[in-house]
């Protein structure tokens, strides 16, 4: 085979040796490369003064300057695409204020000149329940059009988040009906001749899921699977093979490998011809490539982000990263076996001396295997190391997971002397079925327990001091880490809710407003038990500090649980602090992107503090540190920089 080489561009930034809270709280200086379909440009995003703006730029031409920019203002970036060699097409977030609602998270879709002009928003037309629950999506690209995709943009007349699909003109938005939706989709997929095959309903407010297809696009649906969404039977239809119209492609947690690995998403592949699945999905040029860089960095993960052709791949961009390697994105020829270095993330940091991640396991209480990550700073090493002071950071969700990787968070929290506790409790996803059912209706119970047991287990293993202990979260994490002050007040120093979910009944009301709202309940605790399991109602026993981090425009936690826990804590003189922030999360992540980040320590106990004496107030903004490319002589400062 022929060996892979590795070509480092001559532009890319210096690397220096900083480990300043600052700089783990920056956004990403580069992110999210998309290769164009003719292999010869790039678009990708850049942070401008805590602003997403995606650039465009040519791959192999001599100057650096950039042929568009386009920014976003006070939009959220969802995705981007190149729908051609010459336009692109977006997807992006907004929170409005709706009335008798409150705040809700709309995605809008337009398309763009690379050079940043002529931008086409997509019309979208409101049906009898207005614009509610509407979030338009790509179907498929078309990629024998060039000038059209499908959309699905408007909802069927009568029905809730049931959305026709239109063939739209990425040039001037106008869009041709093909699928009228008049049996009551929600999502559709579209095979490689962009002919609409598969279909999904739900019923019993999304309990249970329907798959269908049909052999052509104007043939008579037929049901695939009737499951409860819950099931680990659930076949849930990701796309059609490349290769073959007959060959749907698949997740399965039934099939799922037992050694899960995020790169691996477990796809199989369901013959509609035969009705029978057929096997794992593989795909040799993906593999192949993918080998090569794992050989070419040994012990980093290799992800695809985009590539030139979807079967054969051609040349594609890769993201590479481990524990203590930021994200860097390479530009893979597989042909040629190259990879050309493109940009970092995180350029001041990739040659930091950064802390390793551990994989291990614990049990719970009632004999529960607990898989948790485990980062400790690196001047740990050794013996007759002290007991460490403790972070313990648990995930959002709770039906989500961490990942082994690069974490700033989890970094700067290293850097500044704690050991960092993510464990993956019940209910946490990719760790097999069993493990997922067990955290159903655990809020507060079973799923505490196990995150209390794991800071019992680094206690008594001689890694944590017991005397310098806090929690901190977001989301879910942000209840978690609240409800521990609560459940067990003399484990914890102080705890820091991150747009956490606080008041239970306020949370449990307000599932009635979302899509398959069944389902949320399902999952969630009984209203009748609810209070039981809620810090605001339990406010009392919370005898540590508890700070309070909220985003005005949050639309997936209203920031009023913040607010009103904040308020009772005050007014009955319990410890506590609260800091609000304009700029608020959307439901793309459980990790809140926005310009205030959380404070240096965020103002934890001295008794806490693992680090050297400094000011625990001082504040960390995610200002980034790249100079306006006219700066560096590559293009005209256009207005919108000004």
């Amino acid at each position: 085979m022929k060996p892979l080489f590795i070509a480092l561009c001559l532009f890319c930034s210096l690397l220096v040796q900083a480990q300043t809270p600052e700089e783990f709280a920056r956004l990403p200086a580069v992110s999210s490369p998309q290769i164009s379909p003719n292999g010869e440009q790039v678009a990708y995003v850049i942070t401008y003064e805590d602003m997403p703006v995606i650039v465009t730029k040519h791959l192999y031409k001599s100057e650096e300057k950039f042929i568009g920019v386009i920014p976003l203002r006070d939009i959220h970036l969802s995705w981007f695409r190149w729908v051609n060699d010459d336009r692109l097409l977006v997807g992006a977030r907004m929170a409005v204020k709706w009335p008798h609602v409150g705040l809700l998270n709309l995605t809008r879709l337009f398309s763009v000149d690379k050079n940043g002009e002529n931008v086409q928003l997509f019309d979208m037309r409101p049906n009898k329940w207005g614009y509610f629950l509407q979030h338009p999506h790509l179907v498929h690209d078309l990629a024998h059009d060039r000038e059209h995709v499908l959309l699905a943009l408007d909802e069927s007349d009568e029905n809730w988040a049931m959305p026709k699909v239109h063939k739209v003109n990425v040039y001037n938005g106008q869009k041709t009906l093909v699928e009228a939706n008049r049996t009551g989709f929600y999502h559709f997929i579209a095979d490689n001749n962009g002919q609409i095959r598969v279909g999904i309903k739900a019923r019993d407010k999304g309990k249970v899921a329907l798959i269908y297809y049909r052999d052509e696009e104007n043939s008579n649906w037929k049901l695939l699977q009737r499951e409860k969404y819950l099931s680990d039977k659930l076949m849930y239809p990701v796309r059609f093979d490349y290769t073959d119209n007959n060959v749907l492609v698949f997740s399965s947690q039934e099939l799922e490998d037992d050694d899960y690995d995020q790169d691996d998403h477990d796809l199989h592949l369901y013959d509609l011809k035969q009705n029978k699945i057929i096997g794992p999905y593989h795909n040799a040029p993906r593999e192949s490539a993918r080998a090569a860089l794992k050989k070419a960095f040994p012990g980093r993960r290799v992800d695809l982000l985009s590539s030139m052709d979807k079967i054969n791949l051609g040349k594609a961009f890769y993201e590479v990263y481990s524990d203590v390697h930021p994200p860097q994105y390479f530009l893979f020829d597989l042909q040629k076996k190259e990879a050309a270095y493109f940009g970092s993330a995180y350029p001041n940091l990739d040659e930091a001396a950064l802390h390793p991640m551990q994989e291990l396991n614990y049990k719970a209480r009632d004999g529960l295997n607990i898989p948790t990550y485990l980062t400790l700073p690196v001047s740990a090493k050794g013996k007759d190391k002290p007991k460490l002071p403790l972070i313990v950071y648990p995930h959002g969700g709770p039906w989500a997971r961490d990942y082994w990787g690069f974490d700033n968070y989890v970094q700067m929290f290293a850097s500044e002397g704690y050991a960092v506790f993510q464990p993956q409790f019940r209910g946490s996803t990719g760790f097999g079925y069993e493990h997922e059912v067990a955290g159903y209706q655990q809020w507060g119970l079973g799923i505490q327990d196990d995150i209390t047991d794991g800071v019992h287990w680094l206690i008594e293993q001689g890694i944590a001091d017991p005397a310098r202990i806090c929690i901190v979260g977001a989301s879910f994490g942000g209840y978690a880490a609240a409800m521990g002050l609560v459940k067990t007040p003399e484990l914890y120093k102080c705890g820091i809710s991150i747009n956490g979910v606080l008041d239970m009944k306020l949370h449990y009301d307000g599932l009635g407003r979302y899509l398959f709202s069944g389902l949320n309940r399902e999952l969630l605790n009984p209203r009748w038990d609810i209070k039981q399991v809620s810090p605001y109602h339990l406010r009392k026993q919370i005898k540590t500090p508890l700070l309070l981090i909220a985003g005005e425009k949050d639309t997936v936690v209203d920031p009023k649980h913040s607010r009103n826990m904040y308020k009772q804590l005050k007014k009955a003189g319990q410890p506590g602090g609260i800091r609000r922030a304009a700029q608020g999360r959307t439901l793309a992540h459980h990790r809140i992107q926005r310009k205030n980040r959380p404070p240096q320590h965020a103002g934890l106990p001295e008794a806490v503090s693992g680090g050297p004496s400094t000011d625990r107030r001082r504040r960390v903004t995610a200002t980034a540190s790249l100079t306006h490319p006219e700066d560096r002589g590559l293009m005209p400062r256009p207005a919108f920089w000004q």
